[in-house]
């Protein structure tokens, strides 16, 4: 994945709006450790959407060469496609949310090429997932085969019971009537 620079982008763009591209949509989903860029979506400029070309563009970035200890530039071919989409791990990374492990997350990144402002723009949403969890402790008193004294009912019990009368006697009122 290549190192995505400001000239990077505008360069990308550029080659974008000659497609007549105005607008894209990144839809991404991760989780158990493992996440994706799911789909790539371009709208023009009557906000239709359509597939772009194949064609293949050139980066150049820079590089450090660790056995050296020298940074020098690299060339690196890639398709509009991939472009995009490294692009969009690049800004996933840069948010810093946790998107692929454990529950994982989802969400998009629409960026359009050109504001009113004549600059681009990026709106990006991440909804992370998560387990929660609820705890009830019980002590001997509330099991009947436990309890030493009174047998405590707990809440969830006495209103189970509660609910059981009422439908038993809905049933009895019923049947005699």
């Amino acid at each position: 994945m290549a190192d995505f620079t400001k000239q990077h982008v505008q360069n990308l763009f550029a080659q974008l709006k000659l497609l007549n591209v105005k607008e894209f949509r990144i839809n991404f989903d991760g989780g158990g450790d493992d996440g994706q860029i799911d789909e790539i979506e371009f709208f023009n400029t009557n906000n239709e959407t359509f597939n772009i070309p194949s064609d293949t563009i050139s980066w150049v970035y820079t590089e450090l060469n660790t056995t050296q200890g020298e940074i020098k530039p690299v060339e690196q071919k890639t398709t509009l496609l991939k472009a995009i989409e490294d692009l969009g791990y690049s800004m996933l990374d840069e948010a810093g949310h946790d998107w692929v492990n454990n529950d994982g997350g989802y969400g998009t990144i629409d960026v359009l090429l050109e504001g009113e402002d004549g600059k681009p723009s990026v709106h990006m949403e991440i909804n992370i997932r998560y387990t929660n969890e609820d705890q009830y402790d019980y002590d001997d008193n509330n099991f009947s085969m436990f309890a030493q004294g009174e047998h405590l009912k707990t809440e969830q019990r006495q209103l189970r019971d509660k609910m059981m009368a009422e439908w038993a006697e809905q049933r009895a009122n019923r049947e005699n009537a």
